[in-house]
């Protein structure tokens, strides 16, 4: 029988008991540095076990007190009278992770007391562990039969149970990763049969390139892999799989960050987009239509803020972008390629596929101000096809380029064009353009992704819903409890417990979305300060913590996401509601975006190795003993948290 649960990585998870005669208690161990497995450092958890039950199976001439449950523990004294007696003690653990596990072994530290036996029943070495299943077993302690009278009460029994992920030799395969002329090293992956995974992030760089993804193929015409892409069954048993990187020159791409103000023929740049020379327009080498990348993909995007009417009124031909093929002849037809620019005291915008096959759309100045303008164009291998979008309208085709008649060498430009033999500007404008971006999109595998910029988080079978309340949700403070004809799940509470831990050890890995709308939270109103709108975050004494939190501050709504190694970042949010605020992390970064805007990045929690078991929490927060306070007076609604494996990485800006 073929088992799928196949990973040759050696974790350990520790599961400590410390058991005393006075005092038994199940816990954890707040370890920082790795253990090292034969000779190589080993990824170590905290906290990455959650004890679900701790219960007295049977005592004899024993007494069990005072036993307390917190998130991770579970503690209980206990008296034993002489060597006769004994206390069983049934033990169930979960939240194992992923993939299967098998015990290693159990070992007794350096400060055990050795005048304890015990005897594990129900779990021995070997025994395998399906992911997300509990166990449960049974510990027997007992003095050894030459101590007659027990002499110190207070020796400890310290038990570490080591378990490693459980390989199945039969149906494991390995993928190697390929630097394919870069520079660097990354370890290679053993996954088995079935077993979904997303891929090792990318390490490798090379100087003058980007990275752009895995083919299978060294010259990148393979079957393409996205970075951390979550992939299945990519090779038989035994074999090897072998993914090679993809440079792009950084040339290719280009990205002008803030405003660029061109003011005419005679005036230089303004902004970082100016250099010494640049003679009041930007020429690139970007050259879309060539014969070497007319068959490409690629996305051409900025904004228009500021433009004269005086400018339109006057029709001065003023160029805002231009990759178009401007002369009639026998070769290369007319008006190949694209253009934006004032024309008959409008503004046009221009697709040809040559020999006068060109489409024009003329736009006022109320649709390009101030919006977004992406130029697509998508080619999926049958089709070659110009697309344009204004803000969030469209796609709407702007010029079939299948056929196109024949490539030619113009550049692209901005703020001016290029007239015949790429050599004469003309047409220059006064206009102000913001986040001018230009990128080769090699391996788009459709039009939506390109459209949503990988933003698109779609609900599948490795990413669903698993919390929701559609409200709305009305919070009264510390006094009332939540009332809403929505929300009778939790009308005998304060605040909303989700149950859903994000940074525990079975889901710390994962892509997450957590999404709500807030309608009313009236700052002044609050009866304490820094009053909690959501919550997911572990304090720390003398740390930063992890984890994130909204709340209540002097400076408006305060969103803090903290990685618990120094890393903290924080944003506020104006408090214009209602408006709706979503919070993702994908590729290990933490990020959030209001209402339709972008997503901006919070924090990088790639380093995060430290799971905890604080659950995602609504009208309140949790503090170190896992009691509510800073209750909320606000109402949300359309609470929604979806957790798994996205199908694309979101970039963040």
């Amino acid at each position: 029988m073929r088992n799928k649960y196949t990973n040759n990585l050696f974790i350990p998870l520790l599961l400590f008991l410390f058991i005393s005669l006075l005092g038994i208690s199940v816990g954890f161990s707040s370890m920082t540095t790795s253990l090292t497995i034969n000779g190589q450092a080993a990824f170590t958890p905290v906290d990455m076990l959650r004890i679900t039950a701790f219960e007295p199976f049977e005592l004899y001439k024993s007494n069990e007190i005072n036993r307390t449950h917190t998130y991770n523990s579970i503690s209980t004294q206990l008296s034993l009278e002489d060597n006769t007696s004994y206390g069983v003690y049934e033990v169930t653990v979960d939240n194992l992770g992923e993939i299967a596990k098998t015990l290693d072994n159990v070992t007794r530290d350096i400060f055990s007391n050795t005048e304890m036996n015990y005897e594990i029943i129900g779990l021995s070495n070997g025994t395998i562990i399906n992911p997300k299943n509990s166990i449960t077993f049974k510990i027997k302690f007992k003095y050894k039969s030459n101590i007659e009278t027990p002499t110190d009460l207070n020796l400890n029994t310290h038990l570490v149970f080591n378990f490693q992920n459980y390989v199945d030799a039969e149906t494991s395969y390995t993928i190697v990763f390929n630097a394919n002329g870069g520079s660097g090293t990354m370890n290679p992956m053993s996954l088995s049969y079935d077993e979904y995974r997303r891929l090792s992030i990318n390490t490798f760089t090379k100087e003058g390139y980007t990275f752009k993804g895995w083919s299978t193929t060294e010259d990148g015409t393979g079957t393409y892999y996205k970075d951390g892409e979550s992939v299945v069954n990519l090779a038989n048993a035994h074999e090897t799989f072998n993914l090679y990187a993809i440079w792009r020159p950084d040339y290719e791409d280009i990205y002008y960050e803030g405003t660029c103000a061109f003011g005419g023929k005679n005036a230089s740049l303004q902004g970082n987009c100016a250099t010494d020379d640049d003679g009041g327009f930007i020429l690139t080498d970007i050259k879309p239509f060539s014969e070497d990348n007319y068959q490409r993909s690629f996305e051409l995007s900025f904004t228009i803020t500021e433009l004269s009417d005086a400018r339109i009124n006057a029709n001065k031909k003023d160029t805002f972008f231009s990759i178009i093929y401007e002369a009639q002849d026998n070769i290369k037809g007319t008006y190949p390629g694209a253009v934006m620019r004032i024309d008959s005291k409008k503004i046009l915008l221009q697709g040809g596929a040559g020999y006068s096959d060109r489409t024009k759309i003329y736009l006022t100045k109320n649709d390009v101000l101030n919006k977004e303008f992406r130029l697509i164009r998508y080619n999926n291998g049958e089709t070659n096809i110009l697309y344009y979008m204004l803000g969030d309208q469209g796609p709407f085709v702007l010029k079939d380029v299948t056929n196109l008649y024949a490539t030619f060498d113009t550049p692209l430009t901005f703020g001016a064009n290029i007239q015949i033999n790429n050599t004469t500007p003309d047409r220059y404008a006064e206009v102000s353009i913001d986040n001018i971006k230009f990128e080769y999109l090699d391996h788009a595998r459709s039009l939506d992704e390109i459209v949503h910029k990988n933003e698109v988080i779609e609900e599948t079978e490795d990413f669903n819903t698993v919390f929701q309340a559609t409200g709305p949700c009305i919070f009264n403070g510390q006094a009332g409890n939540i009332t809403g004809e929505n929300c009778t799940k939790y009308h005998n509470s304060k605040y909303i417990d989700t149950g859903i831990n994000l940074f525990s050890y079975e889901n710390y890995e994962k892509d997450f979305e957590v999404s709500f709308t807030i309608n009313e939270y009236d700052q002044s109103a609050q009866e304490v300060d820094q009053t909690t709108i959501l919550n997911n975050f572990l304090e720390r004494v003398g740390a930063l913590g992890y984890g994130t939190v909204l709340r209540n501050s002097r400076s408006g709504l305060e969103f803090i996401a903290r990685d618990g190694h120094g890393n903290d970042s924080r944003v506020y949010l104006p408090n214009n509601n209602p408006q709706r605020i979503t919070i993702i992390r994908s590729d290990n970064k933490i990020c959030y975006k209001v209402n339709d805007g972008n997503y901006k990045l919070m924090v990088d929690v790639s380093g995060f190795n430290e799971p905890f078991d604080v659950p995602l929490t609504f009208g309140a927060s949790i503090n170190s003993s896992g009691d509510p306070f800073r209750y909320i007076k606000g109402s949300l609604s359309d609470i929604q948290i979806k957790l798994g494996d996205m199908d694309q990485i979101i970039t963040c800006e």
